[in-house]
């Protein structure tokens, strides 16, 4: 396996949200400097390997949920697949409700290879307290100055006009978002769209590497008469309350929010309330069919659904598995670390699908024999047991076939992640049900680019634009409904 491949295989696995550890509190502390001392300790006491210091400083319910060992882990799990520390290339302090958040930008010996980073972001609250910690991949760290980056045909940015929103305003969990809006005349009501992220803690444009899948189609849509409403999803936004929660599902993480987006597009001037769409990619996709009733539960129902890349053969854990083994055979042999990691997540798999109501996830993941080990950093995949005992329950079929809006499935041919098996278990499966379309594009891997070749994820570091002939797949089938 190449060191590149290697870095790329852990951005779906390392993503742990540390809230809150005490530190010594300053004299000042909305200082910007102090927060950045407070960051870089943060990373020394790991890369010192102290996660017995860091766990005497987490609160009673981060010690219930993440052990010594677990902490003492993370920074040797991401040195083990990334490389040594090299340094520290960057580093930003940003205010954000009341919170300091912190990113290091750190570069490590793969990294370093492949033009990467990974950053490091520490949040702080007001007493200099850690209310969440992450580690996500950096593709474009600042080595070099950035050039502007050319839109994609399909774009013209005279057509529409963005304004700053919030999705879910004045309750629980708001979320920033953007709204774009056709350019149309007075009294006009356009058709929208809600894009609903993938999985994991995902911006609004549903960036991967330089890639931004969600703002290509928000642009797109927008180009030719259609609003389309993006927003940051709640993982991201407050990973460290998502990240305490012990009975976590995919309505928390992002079926809630994507109603919440809906509501506000019921609200908005000039948008049709009777013409509002979800485009779910990914997760969001796989999630769409449930996102329709709760919709319909809410006094909001849609006018139809979008299921991009979102088709998937098996169960949710049973792919990430799929998923870990496939990139790891793609060079033609399995490493060990490789290996190990494959035997993880086969056996965070086999606990899931053993799991019921009362069941203890992590009683389940550690039943191992005598000498065996689970890296504490793959462990369910950094969800709790409620979050995947929820997604077993979860037949998204059963759930199309249960809601009566039109739907519209987008696979590509060259995606790893949700396959064309998948996408021909749902042909089969909704085949009778009236009001669904199935499109397939030979050239789309996951993110609905165009490649050549076998799918691999180093491709997702190539810049580009989603395909064009989709977005007008999507637009003709909407202004068609």
């Amino acid at each position: 396996m190449t060191k590149a491949k290697f870095v790329l295989l852990i951005i779906g696995l390392l993503t742990l949200f540390i809230p809150p550890m005490s530190l010594t509190a300053q004299d000042d502390p909305t200082s910007d400097d102090l927060a950045l001392d407070a960051a870089r300790d943060v990373i020394q006491l790991m890369r010192d390997g102290q996660g017995d210091i860091l766990f005497e400083h987490f609160t009673p319910e981060v010690q219930a949920a993440l052990s010594a060992d677990q902490a003492a882990m993370i920074w040797n799990q991401l040195e083990a697949q990334a490389g040594a520390y090299v340094r520290e290339l960057a580093a930003v302090v940003n205010h954000v409700e009341g919170y300091q958040q912190v990113v290091l930008t750190l570069e490590f010996e793969s990294t370093a290879a492949t033009g990467a980073a990974f950053d490091a972001v520490v949040v702080f609250d007001a007493e200099r307290c850690i209310a969440g910690l992450n580690f996500r991949p950096n593709f474009n760290p600042p080595l070099a100055e950035a050039t502007p980056e050319p839109l994609p045909d399909y774009v013209n940015a005279d057509a529409f006009t963005e304004s700053d929103v919030t999705v879910g305003e004045g309750m629980d969990f708001p979320l920033p978002g953007t709204l774009s809006m056709p350019s149309v005349g007075d009294g006009a009501l356009v058709p929208a769209v809600v894009l609903v992220h993938g999985s994991g803690p995902n911006d609004r444009d549903g960036t991967v590497g330089p890639n931004k899948v969600l703002r290509d189609v928000a642009w797109g849509l927008a180009s030719s008469g259609i609003a389309a409403l993006r927003y940051d999803k709640r993982t991201l936004v407050h990973g460290a309350q998502m990240a305490a929660l012990t009975n976590l599902t995919i309505y928390e993480e992002t079926i809630e929010d994507a109603v919440r987006a809906v509501e506000l597009l019921h609200n908005t001037p000039g948008i049709d309330p009777e013409r509002i769409y979800i485009f779910g990619h990914s997760l969001g996709g796989l999630a769409a069919p449930r996102i329709a009733q709760a919709a319909d539960a809410a006094g909001v129902p849609l006018a139809g659904i979008i299921v991009a890349s979102g088709a998937l053969e098996g169960t949710l854990d049973q792919e990430i598995s799929r998923q870990i083994r496939y990139l790891a055979e793609l060079d033609g042999e399995i490493s060990d670390e490789e290996q190990a990691a494959i035997d993880a997540a086969d056996q965070v798999a086999a606990a899931v699908s053993a799991l019921d109501e009362n069941s203890d996830l992590n009683a389940l993941l550690f039943a191992v024999e005598e000498g065996e080990t689970l890296d504490p950093t793959l462990a369910a995949f950094n969800s709790p047991a409620s979050y995947w005992y929820d997604m077993r329950q979860y037949d998204p079929l059963a759930a199309a076939l249960a809601i009566d809006v039109p739907m519209l499935v987008l696979q590509g041919e060259r995606d790893y992640q949700a396959t064309m098996d998948g996408f021909t278990r749902w042909q089969t499966a909704l085949a009778n049900r009236g009001q669904t379309t199935f499109i397939s594009y030979p050239a789309l891997n996951h993110l609905l680019i165009a490649g050549e070749g076998a799918p691999n994820n180093q491709e997702y570091l190539v810049p580009s634009h989603v395909d064009a002939g989709l977005i007008g797949d999507v637009v003709t089938w909407i202004k068609g409904q």
